[in-house]
């Protein structure tokens, strides 16, 4: 099966007609407290067809099917992640349980973050008191989504896939079927949908296309399905917006996303990621700066103020340049383009719904002319990564100096959820979370802490310093550095920061004390898994892990300044 479906893009100016709501609020909100009444919240399993039946006359439509309410599964999983403190250690296990649900070729779809770093993932069917060993085929935390299989064929009698239908309209009725918290049993709310846009998502920090309904999605919803009246697939239950002022604002994935991921693993064999365009700009809504570029009256466009050194756009296209259209689509001032009738999308999406490779033509303004040009899509990628794709964190201890990556986790880990700085330090890396990649296979090392040692005294107080030369030597990587201190054996280690500190140790010294170091602190290895160096060499090559991503084609929290309102997955923990 062809899972491609092209951007909902207005090209012509006629669109569908918006569906129109077929249960009053009134209804709704009656509806509402009515499910309410059982003691723990939920739909028990004893009265439930009563209730939905009741529940879904009121809203026009016949009862969701037996064989969709038996699609949709609850899912175990115990997650043992890693500690970023000690990055040779693993953190206490944490389970949690979450809803997913049977798709075509005997397969699950559930959230990524409800099997993150999952040691054993459990599948249960609904009204079964057996639990199935499941196995994580794809993994996509940028679309926060995620395939499961169950190998036992037992499991799969009596399971159906659920059918894909459309993109919902604004009021449009769904149900949100899964397995929250409160309660044993399947759970189903009703709720309408009050918005599609682009939203960030939570889990991998990217920002794509997402409805927001009126139903409430708590833990234990995450990777539910979200039914139309037709008894189809429209999208995915994601996360929820927690504020002391909002209530009710759950977040869904599109049916759109959900298909773009499987056409990616089907194209690729793996997921892979989202495109962009690979610029940066600005919007042109000022008539002056539009006078100031010299655009014809009535032309309408972005300014581009950077291109991603990695980008195929490099070369192509220049800072200056007027973006006016893609594909024949005419873009805003503002930087969105048609989306339906009566909406409007931000240009990210229709680079989102295209594949790596696929080319598109630009009509840009530069220096007084109209051009067009055919630009490659490009799989972005930010020198800080906003999650590691299930991997442990790698790191290299020298002298009883620990150093490691810059990443989203990281930070996370050392600064808590809102990112507060605690040093200068902290706010000189924080100010590099949105640098694009300046070659593919640089990394940001940082000087994580100092485990102190003779060797090392007076640097006790260094710690999340980002390191960027050793020995007069730019870092490219961690494994470069492994590489620079492996073939430094006598004189000095001099290490560089970005503040202009240097940390210098004796090179014999401190290559004596890391084992030292590493027995009293009980760490296994001087160095990650993927650092160790071949048998009989001296030192790893220095070839990041960014590198191997992009040669393996494996799966891709840009996080946003703090909100009040703080969009929070929905996996119950």
């Amino acid at each position: 099966m062809s899972y491609v479906r092209r951007p909902h893009i207005d090209r012509s100016g006629k669109s569908p007609e918006l569906s129109s709501p077929s249960t009053s609020s009134s209804n709704k909100a009656a509806l509402a407290a009515e499910t309410r009444e059982g003691p723990d919240g939920m739909l028990e399993e004893g009265g439930e067809h009563a209730l939905l039946a009741r529940l879904l006359e009121t809203m026009g439509r016949e009862s969701l099917s037996e064989q969709t309410l038996d699609s949709v599964l609850r899912v175990y999983c115990t997650h043992v992640q890693p500690s970023f403190a000690a990055p040779w250690q693993r953190l206490q296990q944490i389970s949690s349980t979450s809803s997913g649900f049977v798709i075509e070729g005997r397969r699950i779809i559930t959230n990524a973050h409800s099997v993150e770093y999952g040691s054993i993932i459990q599948i249960r069917k609904r009204g079964c008191d057996i639990k199935w060993v499941a196995e994580l085929l794809a993994y996509g935390p940028e679309c926060d989504l995620a395939v499961l299989t169950v190998r036992d064929e037992a499991f799969w009698e009596d399971l159906y896939p659920l059918a894909f239908g459309e993109l919902p309209a604004l009021l449009d009725d769904v149900s949100v079927v899964g397995y929250p918290v409160g309660g044993e049993s399947l759970s189903v709310t009703a709720g309408v949908v009050s918005r599609i846009e682009l939203q960030e998502y939570a889990q991998g920090g990217e920002t794509l296309l997402a409805i927001q309904i009126d139903a409430a999605i708590n833990s234990g919803n995450s990777g539910g399905p979200v039914i139309n009246d037709q008894d189809k697939l429209v999208g995915v239950a994601f996360q929820s917006l927690s504020s002391h002022d909002t209530e009710n604002i759950g977040y869904v994935i599109p049916v759109d996303i959900l298909l773009h991921f499987l056409a990616d693993i089907e194209r690729h064999g793996q997921y892979t990621g989202f495109c962009r365009l690979g610029v940066k700009f600005q919007p042109m809504e000022s008539p002056a700066l539009r006078r100031h570029k010299a655009l014809s009256p009535g032309a309408s466009g972005v300014l581009i103020t950077r291109v991603d050194p990695l980008a195929p756009a490099h070369g192509l296209l220049r800072k200056g340049d007027v973006l006016m259209g893609v594909d024949g689509i005419s873009l805003a001032n503002d930087g969105t383009i048609p989306f339906r009738k009566g909406e409007r999308v931000e240009l990210h999406y229709y680079f989102s719904q295209l594949f790596q490779g696929d080319t598109v033509q630009l009509q840009i303004w530069r220096e007084g002319i109209t051009q067009d040009i055919a630009v490659p899509a490009y799989i972005y990628k930010l020198a800080v990564r906003p999650h590691l794709n299930n991997e442990m964190p790698s790191y290299f201890m020298v002298g009883g100096m620990v150093f490691t990556v810059l990443s989203h986790p990281f930070l996370l880990s050392n600064l808590g959820e809102t990112y507060a700085p605690e040093t200068d330090a902290d706010v000189r890396l924080l100010s590099l979370i949105q640098s694009p990649l300046q070659e593919p296979e640089q990394q940001l090392v940082v000087l994580s802490e100092v485990l102190e040692h003779s060797v090392n005294l007076g640097y006790e107080l260094f710690h999340r310093q980002h390191l960027t030369r050793f020995n007069g030597e730019e870092i490219r990587n961690l494994a470069h550095l492994v590489s620079l201190v492996d073939a430094c054996r006598e004189g000095e280690m001099v290490f560089e920061f970005d503040r202009g500190e240097i940390l210098v140790l004796d090179a014999g010294a401190a290559h004596k004390a890391t084992q030292e170091v590493a027995s009293t602190h009980g760490i296994p290895a001087s160095r990650s898994t993927n650092l160790v160096a071949p048998e009989g060499g001296t030192h790893a090559p220095p070839t990041s892990t960014v590198a191997a991503e992009d040669a393996k084609m494996k799966a891709k929290k840009s996080i946003a300044p703090p909100k009040e309102a703080v969009r929070t997955s929905t996996a119950s923990q």
